[in-house]
């Protein structure tokens, strides 16, 4: 069946796989380069992936590309000590990229001696320069101080070093980008080889707010800082004394910072503070245990996450990050267990997350804020959970991965519908392995295998909303109506007509038509379909829905 539909789909001018391009095969062969998280800085997407092409033995090293296959290039790094090769090597697949002053910031690891250095690159060069030696014992791999979770103030780039061997434990760092060689651990918190192990830094009336362990007076609690060492201050015990609050899941909510923490009388639950050094509990969910709020997300200042209320499971709750009142059950999705609702991201009126209702398993759900509101968009796998991932907006859409049970994880288009929920299929042979989504100059890229012998490389998918030449027609120059529709429309205008073309969500032409009075469409399912218009060599693309 399916290589009867890949016959068919090259068969297609408007098909799916037209719609994507290889940008370029970086591990020549079957084997492969498998993308890591990708950053945009300066017209150029950065990631990490493996490669042979000049090294001996595949290696993780950092990539740039411009999107086109001889501008996708291996990184150098001007290294001052001996070393293999001078390429940019950095083991792990998602790197932390960080833009400051206009430069990118990033780590690499020395293949000969395993020290991870602080590199800086400067616009469209390919070669990034060592501004910070960032490993207390090069030789060991385990002594490695990390690049995470970066913020810029006060010309420093302040980060939590994640790893250290260092006899000051795991302390802030910091980088002077104007003058390098001040650089260095920026405040021994917990003093001595013990660890504050700063994070989860969060920008509150023009300070970082964080958790750390300072070891002495407080457990893990809430620290701010002004990016100077006098101005990093603790600033509230959740918990008093030596008593670990662990705060997370920091949230700017109004003129409140929110946060989930640990309290000797209410258990874990969602707290906030207005800066002025006081605590306030929004609601105590779960009035003899821990709520424990999970998968906080700030969306339009009104914070969506799951929650345990010790009757219902963990459910679907939503927060104006202020009040008890305000802080409610959505929707009990799953009546017999949890329905754990993650991923949270809004495109136009709809909130998309994951959840899994006990019967469809973890599936694609989009919410409102209210209980009839809250509903299924698709299930995807009709055998199992499709696990929709990697949510991304493009082109006012959702577009995501997921696994339908038969095809492997593939790229997948929603508009809120079920219709409108589709699978972009790239690999008509096999699994896609589909990750790492990200727009870029009107596309988007996604890592995954196409099924032509490459493994997984680095792909970019057209819209074929934006596959359009120029737009002389204007919006006010047309209309289309009646839309939504059931069986027909027409098309008023001033202009003559050439052609009517109907397309389906994920670019197959499904109708063609020359210029009439009106337009049957009775035959077409439900769903979102673009009507292209042609008029004297210009085109417009207008979206109808069928009902």
């Amino acid at each position: 069946m399916k290589k009867l539909l890949l016959i068919i789909l090259f068969c297609c001018a408007f098909s799916v796989n037209a719609q994507y391009r290889l940008v370029k095969d970086i591990r020549p062969g079957t084997a492969p380069s498998i993308i890591g998280e990708m950053y945009e800085y300066d017209g150029r997407l950065f990631f990490s992936a493996f490669s042979t092409s000049a090294h001996p033995v595949a290696q993780r090293f950092i990539h740039a590309s411009d999107g086109t296959n001889i501008g996708t290039v291996n990184l150098t790094v001007d290294y001052t000590a001996p070393i293999i090769n001078d390429l940019a090597h950095n083991p792990d697949s998602n790197i932390t990229f960080f833009t400051a002053n206009s430069d990118l910031y990033f780590e690499v690891k020395h293949l000969n001696t395993s020290e991870r250095t602080l590199q800086k690159l400067t616009g469209s060069s390919n070669t990034s320069s060592t501004v910070y030696s960032m490993s207390y014992a090069p030789a060991i791999a385990t002594h490695d101080c990390r690049f995470t979770e970066p913020f810029f103030i006060n010309n420093q780039i302040i980060f939590n070093p994640f790893d250290s061997g260092s006899a000051f434990g795991i302390e802030p760092h910091m980088l002077d980008v104007l003058n390098p060689t001040n650089s260095g651990m920026f405040l021994d918190i917990y003093t001595g080889p013990p660890s504050s192990n700063p994070k989860d830094f969060t920008l509150f009336n023009g300070e970082y707010y964080f958790s750390a362990n300072d070891g002495v007076s407080h457990g893990r609690e809430i620290w701010k800082t002004n990016g100077t060492v006098a101005g990093t201050v603790f600033y509230l015990d959740v918990i008093p004394g030596i008593g670990f609050g662990n705060p997370e899941q920091f949230n700017v909510v109004g003129s409140n910072l929110t946060f989930v923490a640990d309290h000797d009388t209410v258990g874990r639950e969602l707290f906030k503070t207005n800066g002025s050094g006081n605590l306030g509990l929004i609601r105590n969910i779960h009035p003899t245990g821990d709520s424990n709020p999970l998968n906080v997300t700030n969306i339009d200042n009104t914070l969506y996450f799951s929650a345990d209320n010790g009757s219902v499971g963990r459910e679907l709750w939503k927060s104006n990050g202020n009040t008890s009142l305000g802080t409610t059950l959505v929707k009990d999705i799953n009546a017999s267990s949890d329905s754990n609702p993650s991923k949270f991201i809004k495109i136009g009126t709809d909130i998309f997350f994951v959840a899994d209702d006990g019967v469809n398993g973890v599936e694609l759900w989009k919410t409102d804020g209210t209980s009839a509101g809250t509903i299924l968009v698709k299930d995807i796998s009709l055998t199992g959970s499709s696990s929709p991932d990697y949510f991304t907006e493009y082109n006012g859409k959702l577009y995501f991965t997921a696994n339908d049970g038969n095809n492997g994880t593939e790229l997948w288009v929603s508009d809120g519908t079920t219709a409108g929920t589709t699978m972009i299929e790239l690999n008509a042979t096999g699994d896609a392995i589909a990750s790492h989504l990200i727009v870029f100059n009107n596309e988007l890229y996604i890592s995954a295998d196409g099924g032509n012998g490459t493994g997984q490389e680095l792909w970019a998918y057209l819209d074929p909303a934006l596959n359009v030449d120029n737009f002389d027609l204007t919006e006010a120059s047309i209309s289309v109506f009646p839309n939504p529709t059931n069986n027909y429309f027409e098309i008023e205008t001033t202009e003559a007509l050439s052609k009517v073309e109907i397309y389906s969500l994920h670019g197959q032409a499904v109708k063609s038509f020359m210029p009439q009075n009106q337009y049957d469409v009775s035959e077409l399912s439900s769903g979102v379909y673009f009507v292209k218009i042609y008029s004297n060599d210009t085109e417009l693309i207008k979206r109808i829905i069928k009902i």
